[in-house]
């Protein structure tokens, strides 16, 4: 939704650019409990450091359901959402011991059967380092 009031806002017609099939997504019960409590026109920006995202998202809803949009600069209390434990594997640079291991274990079989090849076949002609 909040890319739809984007590109309302830009002035595009997004309902001729990009048609969206209608259907009832309160036929769902999951959804339909979310859409009661409104999180369906809910944006929220997250920044510290201000936003203007409540000069796009704004008006009524791109649903039309009869409600309005609404900014929000972080989520409403709904339930805990405990910190995760720390993944270092995941965001920092390099392997851990395991994966590492096992590319060092690739790279050895690489360089073996490359000289293997040129043992048998000579030089790779398409090789320039050569």
């Amino acid at each position: 939704m909040a890319f739809a009031k984007a590109l309302e806002t830009l002035g595009v017609n997004w309902a001729k650019v990009l048609p969206v099939p209608k259907f009832d997504a309160t036929q769902f019960p999951e959804v339909r409990k979310l859409m009661e409590q409104g999180v369906h026109r809910e944006q929220y920006t997250f920044r510290l450091d201000g936003s203007m995202m409540d000069q796009i998202f704004q008006g009524p809803s791109t649903s039309n359901d009869g409600t309005e949009l609404v900014t929000l600069a972080e989520p409403k209390e709904s339930y805990p959402c405990p910190i995760a434990p720390e993944r270092p594997e995941e965001f920092a640079p390099g392997l851990d011991p395991e994966m590492q291991a096992l590319a060092d274990a690739f790279m050895e079989f690489k360089e073996k059967t490359l000289e293997d090849m040129e043992d048998k076949a000579g030089p790779n002609p398409r090789n320039p380092e050569e």
